[in-house]
């Protein structure tokens, strides 16, 4: 995604200056010369055309006249500027994040949201910021912040606070709407009620208090607040957020500054997102004074995106809001593109109002976002699909109804986008090898319709897994090894997965893979060359991978292995991923792997449970929460 930044300057403070044709401004677009800038319209009546964007006291004609006038206004100021279209349409067909940075209040009023695309730009006369033909992603910075160092979180943990002091708010619809948006992640249990805590944490009747106290006592990388926004008692021409008081007897309106204090007292310091479900949290209000709004104060307090309400926000489109934006961004999914995509849903929905202009985004993201998403998307995606395997085994395991084959398609589709990646290739061969070789082996549903022990075909045309039989899966698991080992071949996980999905398949089909046991041999003696130096080494040289590859090898040589698994788990911990990958390897060849090896991993087995190796997923809860290891999953 190309980056342009758009600075509109004038002289002075930022406060205490009208909008007028007179005043001009300097726009300065990357290295292109700067430009001066007017706006087109009074101070009076720019208001009062936002005032008629106020859903309770304007009909629907007026309201998309307002829109109308209020888009004319930013649009004839970003057309004075050559530079930005010229930037913009650099690279057609490529997304482009505008960086707005404006440094008078009265700009920031603007919303530049509503802006048109300029003639000759792709989608012309569309709205520019809500065009799919050359998408163009605006967010907001304050000016001189500064970019935190951060890593985009793999593990959301969402807040949800939400208060009815200013009045009645859809609070039932917003916790469904999250439900669904992390009901992907929830089912290592059979309970999920046990999991939901790790995942999302509510707030009810919240207090400016009640959320200060659950950040510093636990930390969250999302913040999700429903509330009305109200006039502040000190300043009534601007907006806070209409909390209750501590003791719930009466309503407390605080503004930006108080709600980044509340937020900043967590173990992990500020969240990563924000996001206000909340009329005008995101508007200037006034430029009488030096403070801006609640979302321009929380990003400058060191927020890195802060979703807010810049006009007020119907009870229907901050429930779409919440499940369209919350389902993107819990995936991984670029949080420029979800809300690219969310103004379009609430267009869609509900094209006769103005939600989708009344979004306003402020955001300063790590440099190496784009580097760091696609690693951050999979790894959300796998650990979905690792839900989805877990319920699948456990419902065959129970004899229950098992989850809708279709899901677990759609997930291994999402991964297979990550192949075409250079940095993301290997993790993801790795995990669609392991859930082939889950499918093939871990799970058992009879009477359900996957024909999962039946021969297969040595075809090796492409199926979706939740209709491959149990030896068309292991190749399946073969295949991706073979190509995870290919992307890094100084790592021995995806070579010891390989063998032992050799092993299963050799035996299922009934007939000797002649080059094993050559392989085999090949790959102990190189582990035992590691070993002497693996004490300086981490991942897949560390000394319990390099233990448990070789107690493997052993196992399927038919030499003794229960030295190496003791070894395995002396290094580390009976939690640790690596003991538990290599127990649930033995567990297979217990099960079906060659008819010598099968007593001897049985044996191996035991001697690791009775260490404390766990058995199941739902039993490695402190390796999830808290994982360490390298290597590769088998």
């Amino acid at each position: 995604m190309r980056s342009v930044k758009l600075e509109i300057l004038r002289r002075g403070p930022a406060h205490n200056q009208l909008l007028s044709p007179l005043t001009e401004y300097i726009a300065l677009v990357g290295d292109h010369p700067p430009t001066m800038v007017r706006v087109s319209t009074e101070h009076a009546a720019f208001l009062a055309r936002l005032g008629g964007l106020r859903y309770a006291s304007n009909p629907k004609v007026e309201r998309r006249l307002a829109m109308e006038e209020a888009g004319q206004v930013v649009s004839h100021l970003l057309g004075q500027i050559p530079a930005l279209s010229t930037e913009l349409g650099a690279q057609p067909g490529t997304p482009v994040q505008l960086r707005l940075v404006l440094s008078g209040l009265e700009l920031a009023m603007l919303p530049f949201e509503l802006a048109l695309s300029p003639e000759g730009f792709p989608g012309s006369q569309q709205h520019l910021f809500r065009q799919d033909v050359h998408p163009v992603y605006l967010t907001r910075e304050a000016r001189r912040g500064q970019e935190r160092e951060l890593s985009w979180p793999e593990r959301p943990r969402v807040l949800y606070a939400f208060s009815g002091a200013g009045g009645p708010v859809p609070f039932r619809a917003h916790l469904a709407a999250l439900g669904r948006a992390i009901e992907p992640w929830l089912g290592w249990h059979a309970d999920r009620a046990v999991e939901l805590p790790d995942h999302l944490k509510i707030l009810s009747n919240a207090s400016l208090a009640s959320i200060q106290e659950a950040c510093s006592k636990e930390a969250f990388t999302h913040v999700h607040i429903l509330c009305h926004g109200a006039a502040l008692p000190h300043a009534p021409d601007r907006f806070g957020l209409a909390f209750f008081q501590a003791d719930l007897s009466g309503v407390e309106v605080a503004d930006g500054e108080q709600v980044a204090a509340a937020l900043s007292r967590g173990p992990g310091g500020m969240p990563a997102v924000v996001t206000l479900a909340s009329c005008d949290s995101g508007a200037v209000g006034t430029v009488l004074s030096g403070e801006a709004g609640v979302a321009h104060a929380l990003h400058a307090a060191g927020v890195p995106l802060v979703v807010a309400s810049q006009f007020p926000l119907s009870s229907k489109g901050s429930t779409l809001f919440v499940e369209a934006f919350y389902r993107a961004v819990l995936y991984g999914r670029d949080p420029r593109v979800a809300l690219h995509d969310v103004r379009r849903v609430l267009f869609a929905q509900a094209p006769t109002d103005h939600d989708w202009a009344s979004l306003v985004v402020y955001a300063t993201l790590p440099k190496n976002i784009d580097k760091e998403l696609p690693m951050v998307e999979l790894r959300r995606h796998q650990k979905a699909g690792d839900v989805l395997l877990e319920r699948f085994r456990r419902a065959g395991e129970k004899g229950e109804d098992p989850p809708n084959p279709k899901d677990l398609d759609r997930v291994m589709r999402q991964v297979e986008r990550f192949l075409e990646q250079p940095a993301t290739r290997k993790k993801a061969h790795g995990w669609l090898a392991a859930a082939a070789i889950r499918w093939a082996v871990d799970i058992e549903l009879p009477g359900a319709g996957w024909p999962i022990d039946q021969p297969g075909s040595q075809d090796g045309g492409y199926r979706p897994l939740s209709i491959c039989n149990r030896s068309l899966a292991l190749q399946r698991a073969v295949h991706h090894y073979q190509r995870a080992y290919a992307a890094e071949p100084l790592d021995m996980g995806p070579a010891v997965g390989e063998v032992v999905a050799r092993a299963l398949l050799a035996e299922q089909l009934g007939v000797p893979d002649p080059l094993l046991e050559e392989d085999l041999r090949m790959i102990k003696r190189s582990c035992l060359r590691l070993l002497p130096y693996a004490a300086s080494l981490e991942g897949a040289h560390s000394q319990i991978a390099l233990h448990g590859y070789l107690g493997l090898m052993s196992l399927l040589l038919g030499e003794d292995a229960l030295g190496h698994f003791r070894a395995m788990v002396d290094c580390g911990t009976t939690f640790h991923f690596t003991c538990f990958s290599n127990g649930r390897s033995i567990r297979r060849l217990a099960r079906c792997g060659p008819a010598g090896v099968r007593q001897p991993a049985e044996e191996a087995w035991k001697m690791l449970k009775s260490l404390g190796v766990p058995e199941f997923w739902t039993e490695a809860t402190s390796w999830w929460k808290n994982p360490s290891g390298g290597g590769i999953e088998r």
